[in-house]
């Protein structure tokens, strides 16, 4: 490869960054791709490096250093790129360009003619696979090469190989282009105004815009079908630009409904570099936050994280309309133990909240999932209550209001009924590890000690023992 992108590409898809990172960290067994460690660039304490193999790179959520395999070398063994290349070439058995015409004549020489042909594609500087590597003879068409540290390597005398080796290198190329295309599109999106003061510049930092109609359009054709729409752009979580979601500009005459004619979103198609269940919106953005808070809030669309985040809610990340999958729960797993679940205010969203819930309890986050006002969603609010009227909103179902209100100093013979008490007491409860002010928290126990003391007048009002002690 005489281009040294060319060359990092085939190493970073040949060389196992897990393996490279793990002769200097120890690592936790791999979830989803992902596995945990201590950070090797600053005095790590706790596991703050996420190792994703899937996306072939690492990042240190503590001190923010972060890459692909050729930077954790350079950054480890503070080497320059050129030489971290080699290196990773030489672990992958990748032959530098000036040593590869020198390798193919030798190749040439050796075994018979059938053996040579499948010889000469392994030393083809498309592949750039060593000599001696390459000419090893397979014992047996199931066999494989080994390192000698017992690593399966990337490649064997197979054909079959070839074709992977051949279809990663075409899956690249592939994710490149498309990463252009995207770039290209956004940058011709027009402005939107999202017709409500104080979202004007969340859905400018959230780089929502308006996709030019068909006749002034001159941009490549599969976005076609996004176009006169609302576009959100999707990043992952380290930024990238993996696709968009459309929206249609319009709203619904009464009665109506979206349907195949008129789909209410349309989305990027998957492919190598897009896939929805893999991406959480806002994610990017909202990480510090997260990390800051000790815990995320998940809601379900778009419109609702910008709501969020200019209400001051930095920490809140959107499934954009898909049900949570393992690849969300991963994503959340490398950044904190909690979630606050906030789903809309209708039946649909109080179900879509229990199934998330019960997916995030099984593999061990603590939750809490707040209520919302029949019909209502976060931009719906911010819309009627503006961006301070949300933050208050939200604050009072993490900690409500009544917290600080002292008990009347005698209790009503209209006793609220057991029932009532124990449901406040258990939203205290909840409450409590998503509070991280002192104050606040001893607020917290406060009231939890007079609403002990309130059912137990009235359990004595209804002359019987407490429920609840």
């Amino acid at each position: 490869m005489g281009c040294f992108d060319d060359r990092a590409k085939v190493v970073k898809e040949w060389v196992d960054i897990r393996s490279v990172v793990g002769e200097w960290v120890a690592l936790s067994s791999e979830r989803a791709g992902k596995s945990m460690g201590l950070c090797p660039f600053h005095a790590d304490h706790h596991p703050s490096l996420v190792v994703n193999s899937n996306r072939k790179s690492f990042v240190c959520y503590a001190c923010g250093e972060k890459g692909d395999v050729l930077a954790f070398v350079m950054r480890k063994e503070g080497c320059s790129f050129y030489e971290a290349l080699l290196r990773l070439e030489a672990r992958a058995g990748i032959l530098p360009p000036a040593s590869q015409g020198a390798a193919a004549p030798a190749l040439k020489k050796k075994g018979a003619s059938s053996t040579t042909s499948r010889q000469d594609k392994a030393a083809a500087p498309t592949l750039g696979v060593t000599a001696s590597r390459a000419a090893a003879p397979a014992p047996s068409s199931s066999s494989s090469l080994f390192d000698s540290e017992g690593d399966s390597l990337p490649f064997d005398s197979s054909d079959e190989d070839l074709v992977q080796i051949r279809k990663r290198e075409e899956e690249v190329l592939i994710r490149e282009e498309l990463l252009r295309m995207n770039g290209v599109f956004l940058k011709g999106l027009e402005r939107y105004d999202p017709g409500c003061e104080g979202l004007g510049m969340g859905y400018l930092d959230f780089e929502v815009g308006f996709a030019p109609k068909p006749a002034l359009y001159r941009g490549e054709k599969i976005f076609r079908p996004m176009l006169d729409r609302v576009i959100f752009p999707l990043r992952d979580e380290n930024g990238l630009l993996v696709g968009f979601s459309a929206r249609h500009r319009t709203l619904l005459a009464p009665g109506e409904k979206w349907g195949k004619d008129s789909p209410k979103y349309i989305n990027s198609a998957a492919s190598v570099l897009f896939r929805k269940g893999e991406v959480l919106y806002g994610l990017y953005r909202a990480k510090k936050a997260i990390r800051r808070a000790g815990y995320a809030i998940l809601v379900e669309g778009y419109k609702d994280v910008i709501a969020m985040h200019v209400a001051g809610f930095e920490q809140t990340v959107g499934l954009g309309g898909v049900e949570l999958t393992q690849g969300h729960i991963g994503l959340l797993e490398d950044l904190c133990t909690r979630v606050v679940v906030l789903t809309d205010g209708d039946e649909p969203g109080r179900k879509a909240a229990s199934k998330i819930v019960t997916a995030l309890q099984t593999v061990g986050f603590g939750t809490l999932a707040l209520s919302l006002p029949e019909g209502e969603d976060p931009d719906s609010l911010f819309r009627s209550l503006a961006a301070e009227g949300l933050a208050v909103f939200i604050q009072s179902l993490l900690v409500p209001p009544e917290l600080l209100a002292p008990l009347p100093a005698q209790l009503s013979q209209q006793m609220p009924s057991e029932g009532e008490v124990v449901v406040d007491i258990d939203r205290l409860v909840a409450a409590l590890p998503f509070v991280t002010r002192a104050n606040e928290k001893a607020a917290i126990y406060k009231r939890i000690a007079l609403l002990k003391a309130k059912m137990e007048a009235a359990s004595a009002h209804l002359k019987r023992p407490p429920s609840v002690l």
